[in-house]
């Protein structure tokens, strides 16, 4: 860490800087929210818009497109704006993004909204990461996981409102308003605070270029994880009440289990990640996601395959994302720029595996999620050992840094 970087944020007092990350926490909060509440709300919205489920689905890709387009606008932004107040104002675009699709009858004006919603969602992901990470600069390890940990909240409790709202009110508008009007007291906080302010180096940004081929198969690590995790998130709700034959509630409550095992195995494996390799962990990740999509496919019918499954998934999948980004760091170096093309992959990702889902679902039925799920890790394992191989063999791969 360089002079310069240490000092971008001197002018933030301690107490201060505590209040900033309970902003970006809260927003996190909000975007594990959002994030989570299309799955369950997918059937409602296809029949208010008047569509087929399978086509519905493309509401996923829509999204996400956004989600990519904001996550590359997003790093620029915030190297040229007041970081707090721009994420301030993605809060408040996702807020009354989501308060207005209960109003839309028309399925072409909700692609829109969704497309706006993703591309707030993806501005404020990179950004909120980013001035995180010059706000706490070495003692960042903790307040990442604490952020991340703040998404998968969102996410447990979004499903639990949107299944409450339809069994009380038999629609989602309700869930939609709620969901809205909870994301306003993190742009309200965040608003008048100091921002962080990145370092003057660009020496960082250099080296980070020369390895940008590792970059990329990073990137295309996170593209088939994202969307196994994308699509099963999405579309268990559909699959629990199709294939297994569950109620509503239930069907609700299995989205919810699957982030809550997400967001506990968040927590679980901060002690694991500082034990073991990234890529030790990366693989023992990997088996655990393989081995509960096996317990699914081989019990299709079973509530008890369908309870271990999704928890396996969402204790394999929760620190794979994470663990990319510390074996980029540790491997290839991680700037702004470099940042931003891996959550594009990740945004990638979670466009294309949900829509192919989608276009399956009906005519193949719910298994199909099943076999685009295990293909997803395959390829994501796959690619990732390739990304190992190659770069222990480029020199200077191992960049040494205060925080890993």
């Amino acid at each position: 860490m360089t002079r310069s970087a240490q000092s971008s944020t001197a002018h933030i007092r301690p107490n201060t800087s505590l209040v900033i990350t309970a902003g970006y926490y809260l927003a996190f909060l909000a975007l594990g929210a959002t994030a989570a509440s299309l799955g369950p709300t997918l059937s409602t919205l296809a029949s208010r818009t008047g569509v087929t489920l399978s086509t519905v689905s493309i509401l996923f890709t829509v999204r996400s497109l956004g989600y990519i387009l904001g996550s590359a606008a997003g790093g620029r932004a915030v190297d040229r704006l007041p970081g707090n107040r721009f994420l301030a104002v993605m809060v408040f675009i996702m807020a009354g993004m989501m308060m207005l699709v209960p109003f839309i009858p028309l399925f072409i004006v909700l692609n829109l909204v969704l497309f706006v919603v993703g591309a707030a969602e993806g501005a404020l992901d990179v950004s909120t990461n980013t001035l995180l990470v010059w706000l706490h600069h070495r003692k960042v390890a903790p307040f990442l996981n604490g952020l991340h940990f703040f998404f998968g909240l969102g996410a447990l409790i979004s499903p639990f409102i949107v299944g409450q709202v339809i069994i009380a009110t038999g629609d989602v508008a309700w869930a939609y308003w709620l969901l809205g009007a909870a994301m306003l007291p993190a742009a309200l906080l965040l608003l008048p605070l100091p921002s962080p302010t990145p370092p003057e180096g660009q020496a960082a940004g250099k080296a980070s270029s020369a390895r940008l081929p590792l970059i990329f198969l990073a990137a295309g690590v996170l593209i088939f994880y994202v969307g196994a995790e994308s699509g099963y998130g999405g579309w268990v709700f559909n699959y629990a009440r199709d294939q297994v034959g569950v109620g509503t509630a239930v069907a609700a409550g299995m989205t919810s289990v699957f982030w809550a095992s997400l967001t506990v195995g968040r927590l679980v494996s901060i002690p694991v990640t500082a034990l073991l390799r990234p890529s030790v962990v990366l693989y023992l990740d990997y088996a655990l996601c393989l081995i509960s999509t096996g317990i699914l496919a081989i019990y299709p019918e079973s509530r008890t395959a369908l309870w271990v499954g999704t928890i396996g998934l969402g204790f394999g999948m929760a620190s794979i994302f994470p663990t990319v980004l510390a074996l980029a760091e540790r491997r290839m170096g991680i700037t702004g720029e470099s940042a931003g093309w891996l959550f594009i992959g990740g945004g990638l990702g979670g466009m294309t595996l949900p829509w192919l889902v989608g276009q399956f679902f009906e005519s193949r039925g719910p298994g199909s999620l099943l076999f685009f799920v295990a293909c997803g890790l395959i390829l994501g394992v796959a690619l990732l050992s390739v990304t190992l191989r190659l770069s222990s063999k480029t020199p200077g791969s191992e960049v040494k840094h205060a925080v890993t």
